[in-house]
């Protein structure tokens, strides 16, 4: 089986590939080429090109849940829970469906489609790489002596302008007084 994935998420590509390598085995799909974008709905959603290797899934950055007392509040995802994995899978498997040349009259609702295989995958953050901390102090120090080799050379050229033009200015003094 061939997957081309892009992932344009946070989320890590190993953990989708392997999700999504699952599904085309299931579905007997052997190419399939899947980007995988944020959700502006806030849900899993995605999209499928009949008769093509083409999809595109949407996967939201966070879900809004209730909490008691404060009303919906919007909760960052720090890894899909065995249920949102399902989902993901349900919605994938949906789209190779559509790939296959099936229509919505021809196949069964997406969440009828049985994915509890999926619960024991994993879809989680990619890992954070923790930011070089720049030394502020070494950094100027450096323009600084940049900026002194800088000024030398000026000095050196005018210098030498100088020499010149002084020197063309006696010779024509010189010159005029003959």
């Amino acid at each position: 089986m061939k997957l081309a994935l892009k992932n344009n998420t946070r989320y890590r590509t190993q953990d989708l590939r392997k999700l999504f390598l699952e599904c085309m085995r299931r579905e007997g799909m052997q190419r399939a080429r899947v980007t995988v974008n944020y959700s502006k709905r806030g849900r899993v959603h995605g999209r499928a090109w009949f008769n093509t290797i083409l999809s595109e899934m949407f996967l939201p950055k966070s879900f809004t849940k209730w909490v008691e007392g404060k009303g919906y509040v919007r909760e960052q995802i720090k890894e899909f829970t065995p249920e949102q994995v399902e989902e993901i899978a349900q919605v994938f498997r949906h789209g190779l469906g559509h790939n296959l040349g099936l229509k919505h009259e021809d196949m069964v609702c997406c969440w009828h489609i049985d994915c509890s295989w999926a619960r024991g995958f994993v879809v989680r953050l990619k890992e954070q790489k923790p930011a070089k901390r720049r030394d502020l102090v070494q950094e100027r120090y450096l323009k600084a002596v940049r900026k002194v080799k800088e000024f030398e050379c000026k000095v050196k050229r005018s210098k030498t302008l100088l020499d010149k033009w002084s020197r063309k200015v006696s010779y024509y003094e010189k010159k005029l007084v003959l």
